[in-house]
């Protein structure tokens, strides 16, 4: 999945606006209080680069790309570790 946002209070408009544009956002409250918006699922990291791409178009550009894995979201980075 993609990150595209993280928020501890309101969402701006503008941000909603390109969310409902995109389609399939999953709205995730995090532990720390957040409520962390997710791309749609995608099965490979080339699917996920695809998606940052064309986020880029909404004028996203602060994506993240992570890795779900057994309920918790990894940043790719964090993931290599914990699986060495």
């Amino acid at each position: 999945q993609v990150l595209l946002g993280s928020y501890t209070s309101g969402v701006p408009i503008d941000i909603i606006e390109k969310y409902l544009s995109i389609g399939g956002i999953q709205p995730i409250k995090a532990d720390d209080g957040a409520t962390k918006y997710y791309s749609r699922k995608v099965a490979t990291l080339k699917e996920a680069e695809a998606l940052v791409e064309n986020y880029k178009g909404y004028q996203l550009n602060e994506t993240v790309i992570m890795v779900l894995y057994k309920g918790k979201h990894y940043t790719i980075e964090d993931f290599e570790k914990k699986r060495r």
